[in-house]
């Protein structure tokens, strides 16, 4: 069940707890105890009580004294930061990812992003992301619009970083 990789064995069951959660648990819904747990995935108590700190940390659960460990209320925490298309980690999740609006503003007066990248004219790009059609984050993306010629033209409401991709080969 589980692998030698490298990757600490709490992590590891922190991983397949959270898949379970996903797949058979409700928000409030009482997860087993740390005993069966250990029972269930032949780990130590240690084990099972470190990857459950894991998910606590995570928000994905939350011990109550005397009551068990609950699942709590669905919190998406992304990386904004992270290279990749938001859309494909989500539908990973199994989570479906919409786009309400998309409007294009060309900026040519100063601006800090045209100096980071060094052009004359920026392109900013802002969308409302919608996370299974309610209202999930404000995406705004500039590029340099001589490298995205005619983006608002074309662009869709798929994601952006396959757009640009296909597209742009970006």
């Amino acid at each position: 069940m589980f692998i030698k990789n490298g990757i600490p064995l709490y992590l590891q069951l922190k991983e397949k707890l959270l898949e379970d959660i996903q797949r058979n648990y409700k928000v409030n819904d009482l997860i087993p105890a740390e005993g069966k747990l250990e029972a269930m995935y032949k780990v130590s108590r240690i084990t099972v009580r470190k990857a459950i700190e894991e998910l606590e940390r995570s928000n994905v659960v939350v011990k109550k004294q005397g009551k068990g460990t609950f699942v709590t209320e669905e919190k998406i925490l992304y990386d904004a930061n992270a290279i990749g298309s938001l859309t494909q980690r989500l539908a990973k999740q199994n989570k479906f990812l919409s786009t309400k609006s998309i409007t294009f503003e060309i900026i040519k007066e100063e601006h800090f992003v045209k100096d980071l990248l060094k052009c004359d004219t920026l392109i900013c790009i802002r969308r409302t992301r919608l996370l299974n059609k309610i209202p999930f984050a404000l995406m705004i993306n500039y590029f340099d619009i001589n490298t995205v010629p005619n983006i608002e033209h074309k662009l869709d409401e798929d994601s952006l970083y396959t757009y640009l991709k296909k597209e742009y080969n970006i």
